[in-house]
């Protein structure tokens, strides 16, 4: 869709970003109903939360977190390839 002059946009770090150390926010005060309370990267979201933005994420986001995570298993994240969703 066109976006308007003047229409707010936001991003998802956590799509994109494992940690964030850069820039930190440990309580988000921008009073969505969207936001988590919080800017950490995808590393320390709630299992929910990375299953719900994982068709959205960088590829290499998803391969750092499969193997950073012990006993995870296996995980068919290739959905979140390009052109899959």
């Amino acid at each position: 869709r066109d976006i308007d002059i003047g229409e707010e946009l936001s991003v998802d770090y956590a799509t994109y970003e494992y940690e964030c150390h850069a820039h930190p926010i440990e309580k988000c005060l921008c009073g969505s109903t969207k936001c988590r309370g919080s800017m950490r990267g995808f590393k320390h979201l709630t299992w929910d939360e990375k299953i719900e933005i994982m068709p959205h994420a960088y590829f290499s986001l998803l391969e750092k977190f499969v193997g950073e995570t012990p006993n995870l298993g296996f995980v068919d994240y290739t959905h979140c390839l390009p052109g899959s969703i």
